[in-house]
């Protein structure tokens, strides 16, 4: 008990000697500046979708890794080279769904961008 005691009021003076000091002024102005880039909700929608399927492309080259590993560490055991094997199949069946989408997603996303006549 008393060596809690000690450690958190050695935690407590140390974090009063550490700390810095902060001068709050109001002369200085603050301007802010946009993180998002795109202008119109068509682009932000294609940023976020497009974010979204490089992260399930991610996904799915991780699976077939994680197939090839079963595939390898199989031993010889028809069960598991047979549960690789899947894995593998569809992981890639899973990329080329992946850039399928990708492909018509862009397209799409291009004919809602292009200006109307």
């Amino acid at each position: 008990m008393k060596y809690k005691i000690v450690v958190l009021s050695l935690f407590i003076v140390s974090l009063f000697l550490c700390s810095t000091r902060v001068l709050a002024t109001t002369t200085d102005t603050v301007s802010l500046q946009n993180p998002i880039t795109a202008t119109s909700p068509v682009q932000i929608i294609s940023s976020v979708i497009k974010a979204l399927l490089g992260i399930l492309g991610s996904v799915s080259l991780l699976m077939v890794v994680l197939g090839a590993s079963k595939w390898l560490w199989s031993g010889g055991n028809p069960e598991k080279v047979e549960s690789g094997t899947k894995t593998i199949i569809w992981a890639v069946l899973g990329v080329i769904l992946t850039l399928t989408s990708y492909i018509i997603l862009s397209v799409i996303i291009q004919y809602f961008q292009s200006p109307s006549p």
